[in-house]
């Protein structure tokens, strides 16, 4: 409790800073609320407008939570093009969200031509500077891909979750309860759907559910 409690007035001082002007600060604002991080509190188009604020005074990491926004139409209208060239810029100049973004465009055809190798390139450039999504998305290509690495995949999805990744969370959850790559622990697979859940991941909830169903369904 002390911990969130940390984190929500960490999102306060930033959103205070950000009224200020401190431009750092509007994305930071941005970033947190975009990606639904712990402490993140405001609603998808307060965040797109200061991630727009803080892109148009030169700030990287604005520029990469802008193309997120454009990208998944938060906030602002959904614009594939827009989010490629946004995340290219921001992404070229060693952003590491940028290039969890750009990597996303990439590996999806999103605003250019699939190219899954340079996505994964991307996403390893990004992981190997401690971004979270970085991690996640690397672990969701090790575990998928042709040369899949299930142990790798849980390592990445571990640390995306540890930083507050609702979806390396998700991930490593799933990993956990079914022992893909990691021995086998529903308990713990629970505390790790707990905490996405709690950051409105609504497949997280649901596994939740459907995990309690399974185990009462054992006891009857």
């Amino acid at each position: 409790a002390e911990w969130c409690e940390r984190k929500q007035l960490a999102a306060q001082l930033l959103q205070q800073a950000a009224q200020r002007g401190h431009v750092q600060a509007m994305a930071w604002t941005a970033y947190c609320s975009l990606m639904s991080y712990e402490g993140g509190t405001l609603d998808k188009a307060a965040a797109a407008a200061w991630a727009k604020r803080a892109s148009k005074a030169g700030d990287m990491l604005g520029r990469a939570a802008l193309a997120h926004a454009y990208l998944h139409g938060k906030g602002v209208k959904r614009r594939s093009d827009k989010a490629y060239k946004l995340a290219r810029e921001s992404a070229e100049r060693g952003d590491p969200f940028g290039q969890c973004v750009l990597g996303a465009c990439l590996q999806n055809g999103w605003g250019v031509t699939k190219d899954r190798a340079q996505a994964v390139a991307w996403f390893r450039k990004a992981a190997a500077q401690g971004d979270p999504d970085g991690h996640y998305r690397l672990g969701v290509c090790l575990e998928r891909g042709a040369q899949a690495d299930a142990e790798l995949a849980v390592d990445c999805f571990q640390r995306a979750a540890v930083l507050g990744h609702a979806w390396g969370q998700y991930e490593l959850a799933r990993c956990l309860q079914h022992g893909t790559g990691v021995e086998r622990s529903p308990r713990k697979a629970a505390e790790w759907y707990r905490r996405s859940a709690a950051l409105g991941n609504a497949d997280a909830a649901h596994a939740l559910k459907q995990q309690k169903d399974t185990r009462l369904d054992t006891r009857s």
